[in-house]
């Protein structure tokens, strides 16, 4: 058996390559996985679950299917904080906070998305307190569908500015956070995505020695962790999980 933890696979309708792929992941894996642990930024956006789009059929079948054979958890990321209760119906996914503290096979481990601990990008930190707020959220899931797509449009980055703010040490996750975090938890591992810069990073604090496991996004490097009882885990492509079970 074994536990997987995925981010930022960015469904959308324009990347049916990345959407085949993601099926197939949980066709092939969920049937053997203790969990699979979705850390944010399932879809590119999510303007509601009244948004109901024929490309996102397939991909709410594969995990309503997943779900019954094992335990698949959710988490908001940046740009699918909408998510709600009729996806998670539709889905049988269970939605986490952010951040949670898990017990992996005994290890106590803190999952995030990770954007709130980029806390060198002020701009974006004040922009996240304001869209987060509840208010504010259902005022914008009371406009119509077309209004509502042509803000998430003008929002949208494009692909050239994603890969500028990657490189940026600007906005990647600040260390001495996350050590405060994990202190606060009593954990000593982290694992998280948003950043698309995947990689196991030993971290200290003072006399305490921490781990942070960072995800990759699926469009590029398509990083992802897996994770055995015996603590033993390995990062690993989607591409290479796929073609492993194909032989």
């Amino acid at each position: 058996m074994t536990t997987y933890f995925i981010s930022d696979i960015h469904l959308e309708a324009e990347r049916s390559d990345i959407c085949e792929r993601f099926i197939s992941f949980f066709r092939q894996q969920a049937p053997a996985a203790d969990a699979i642990y979705i850390l944010g930024d399932l879809f590119g956006y999510w303007i509601g679950d009244d948004d109901q789009q024929p490309w996102q059929t397939p991909i709410k079948l594969a995990l309503q299917q997943a779900s019954k054979q094992t335990a698949i958890y959710l988490m908001h990321g940046n740009r699918d904080f909408l998510l709600g209760k009729r996806l998670l119906q539709e889905t049988g996914c269970q939605l986490l906070a952010d951040p949670h503290l898990i017990s992996l096979y005994g290890t106590p481990t803190l999952l995030m998305h990770g954007d709130s601990l980029c806390t060198l990008d002020a701009h974006y930190q004040a922009y996240r307190n304001k869209v987060r707020q509840t208010w504010l959220q259902q005022l914008f899931l009371w406009l119509p569908l077309r209004v509502r797509r042509s803000i998430a449009n003008k929002l949208r980055r494009p692909a050239d500015t994603n890969r500028q703010i990657a490189d940026d040490p600007k906005y990647d996750v600040v260390e001495a956070e996350a050590c405060h975090l994990l202190q606060q938890f009593d954990s000593q591992r982290l694992i998280h995505g948003h950043t698309h810069k995947p990689a196991i990073h030993e971290m200290r604090l003072y006399d305490s020695r921490y781990q942070r496991i960072v995800l990759g996004a699926w469009e590029q490097s398509a990083e992802i962790l897996r994770y055995k009882p015996d603590q033993s885990f390995e990062m690993i492509s989607v591409m290479e999980v796929l073609d492993s079970h194909s032989k």
